[in-house]
């Protein structure tokens, strides 16, 4: 036990801003006690292995009930419904069809179908147990969950699980528990679909591969994501492949960052669906 409180002592210092933070997620003071207090259990629960795995309810405004696991989950949940991580870009005023890949427990989707209402969302999420609880968050909301990582070709690749951090799990960064999962292609993805009018892609570094290897960026209208840093790679490189489109970054942070690519008029190949947007 005092291993445990020497451990918890410096997470509850350095966390407790953010866990702060999260109250902005409810719009009622009981509301916003409750996920303060969500906020702390999974901060905690970080540093208890046994405990990691248990999913805990906590209620989004405009949302409803939601289930996390983890302590990144959470701030998910406040990147995505609080500082509006994917509306700080320009998106495209209709869509008819959405691809979330790296969709983690659901969260980007469920603001999605809130964005656009009638259009068919499909959720990709690599970790099987992360996307059993996307599958439970995302129920009734008319989302597909496929549970598979995203990669070049399909087959069978290794996830590389970060204990109590599921938004860092990465089939490119070689650290964490390692898992054996069903890989799919992304041109399979944009096929089985017609066509992609937003592709949130959030994939840990794998991003700068699959991209590569895709035929199929002609049938996507826009891409929506964050980029990482790999070796042999860089965001320069990755965003030098979406020649077709217009990409607009957030701050970059050694080659960490968000961005949106909309697709150029006259840039290659006709939008696949939707309206382009451009205002």
């Amino acid at each position: 036990m005092t291993k445990l409180r020497t451990r918890l002592r410096p997470a509850a210092l350095r966390w407790w801003p953010e866990i702060w933070s999260t109250r902005l997620l409810a719009p009622t003071r009981a509301g916003r006690i409750w996920v303060v207090t969500v906020a702390g259990c999974l901060a905690i629960k970080h540093w208890i292995p046994l405990l990691r795995q248990t999913a805990v309810p906590m209620r989004i405004r405009g949302i409803g009930t939601v289930w996390l696991s983890d302590w990144s989950q959470l701030m998910v949940a406040w990147e995505v419904f609080s500082m509006h991580t994917y509306s700080e870009h320009p998106l495209p005023d209709d869509a008819t069809t959405i691809l979330d890949l790296g969709a983690n427990v659901g969260l980007a989707s469920l603001f999605f179908r809130l964005r656009y209402p009638g259009a068919r969302i499909v959720a990709v999420e690599a970790d099987p147990a992360v996307a059993r609880l996307a599958e439970r968050n995302l129920r009734g909301w008319g989302v597909d969950v496929v549970n598979a990582a995203v990669a070049p070709a399909a087959g069978i690749v290794t996830l590389h699980r970060q204990p109590g951090q599921s938004w860092a799990s990465s089939t490119v960064f070689g650290k964490g528990e390692p898992v054996d999962v069903k890989a799919v292609a992304l041109d399979t993805l944009i096929d089985q679909l017609g066509g992609v009018s937003i592709l949130k892609l959030d994939i840990e570094g794998a991003e700068h591969d699959v991209i590569a290897a895709s035929r199929r960026l002609d049938a996507v209208d826009c891409i929506v994501g964050e980029v990482h840093p790999v070796e042999g790679s860089s965001a320069d490189r990755f965003f030098a492949m979406l020649g077709a489109f217009d990409v607009v970054t957030g701050p970059m942070v050694d080659g960490n960052g968000t961005f949106v690519a909309r697709r150029r008029l006259g840039g290659g190949g006709v939008p696949a669906s939707g309206n382009s947007g451009e205002t």
